[in-house]
C-alpha cells in the first residue's frame, strides 16, 4: 500500500539569474501541477487518484518532478514521472506519495533550473499531520526524507518524519567543497 505525508515544500530556494539571486519558493498554488502517463501508455494508481508528477514554477523555468523508478534522461531529469505529488486541501502545501511496493516504497524527486543556471541554497520543510488515517503513515511509521546524489544511493542531507505534525527541515548551502550544481536530486 502506497503511503502519503505532507511535503510542505514551502522550500526557499536561491537561483542565480546572471548575477542576481532570486528566492523561490514551491507551493501546489504558485505553479502548474502536470500529471502523467508512464511509459507505455499505463497509468499508476494515483493518476486515477488526482495525483500529478510534475510542478513547474508559474514564472521561472524549475521543475520539480517525482518517479518509482531511478532512470534519468541525459538532461538528469527522471526518465518516467510518476504521479506521486497531491495538493493539500488548503491549497498551498504539497503532499508526497511513497512509490509503488515493488520499489520498496520509495519515490525519487528531482528539482531542476535549466543548463546554464544552478542551486546556491535551500531550505526544506514539512511536517506530517497528525490524526490522519492510515494512507498517512497514521501509526507512528517512520518515512526519511532527503537530498541523495544523481545515483539515489547517499544522502548528503537527510530528515526523519514520524507521527505528529512537527516542522521538519532540511537546508544545505553551496560551498567550494560542496558545489550544487543545475539538478538536485532527493529520495
Amino acid at each position: 500500500m502506497r503511503k502519503k505525508f505532507t511535503f510542505a515544500l514551502l522550500s526557499l530556494l536561491l537561483v542565480p539569474l546572471g548575477m542576481m539571486a532570486q528566492d523561490v519558493t514551491i507551493r501546489a498554488n504558485n505553479g502548474a501541477c502536470v500529471a502523467a502517463v508512464k511509459n507505455g501508455g499505463v497509468t499508476d494508481t494515483f493518476f486515477n487518484l488526482g495525483g500529478f508528477a510534475t510542478w513547474q514554477h508559474e514564472q521561472l523555468n524549475m521543475v520539480l518532478t517525482v518517479s518509482d523508478g531511478t532512470a534519468l534522461t541525459p538532461s538528469g531529469q527522471l526518465d518516467n514521472p510518476a504521479n506521486n505529488l497531491f495538493k493539500a486541501s488548503d491549497g498551498e502545501h504539497m503532499q508526497i506519495a511513497h512509490g509503488a511496493a515493488n520499489n520498496a516504497n520509495v519515490c525519487y524527486a528531482t528539482v531542476s533550473l535549466p543548463s546554464g543556471y544552478r542551486f546556491t541554497e535551500y531550505l526544506i520543510e514539512f511536517t506530517k499531520p497528525s490524526g490522519v488515517g492510515n494512507n498517512f503513515n497514521g501509526r507512528g511509521q517512520q518515512s526519511t526524507f532527503g537530498e541523495t546524489n544523481s545515483t539515489f544511493a547517499t544522502y548528503s542531507t537527510q530528515a526523519s518524519i514520524t507521527t505528529g505534525g512537527a516542522m521538519q527541515s532540511i537546508h544545505r548551502s553551496e560551498s567550494a567543497a560542496n558545489p550544487m550544481g543545475n539538478v538536485l536530486y532527493f529520495k
